[in-house]
């Protein structure tokens, strides 16, 4: 069971207009976005912000990025709102939320 999965009921309690404080948080807040993108159609650029503020939280925890991409990919396969756009296009975004998080994981503006 991943990090994300044991620290969500907790953070289910968590106000959703407090800026995450953990990586468990983190994760959930990209969650979120995701579901927003799904049902607006925004541009998934938007994701950069969340997936940064995770990968923020993953370095200060001495989070290998090895363990922070299979808990990423974890909560992806959890997100069944992603299941609602097409094969390509679920796929496309999943695609850029690894890549936006290795980005951010590595950026030299850390």
């Amino acid at each position: 069971m991943s990090i994300w999965r044991k620290q969500h009921p907790a953070v289910s309690s968590h106000n959703d207009d407090a800026p995450a404080t953990t990586v468990a948080e983190a994760l959930v807040a990209v969650r979120g976005a995701l579901q927003l993108h799904t049902q607006d159609g925004s541009d998934v650029n938007h994701l950069r912000v969340p997936i940064r503020q995770l990968c923020v939280f993953a370095r200060q925890n001495n989070l290998p990025p090895e363990q922070l991409l299979v808990q990423l990919k974890h909560m992806l396969s959890e997100t069944h709102e992603l299941d609602v756009l097409g094969l390509d296009k679920r796929e496309d975004v999943r695609s850029r939320v690894v890549e936006f998080t290795i980005e951010s994981y590595f950026d030299d503006g850390r």
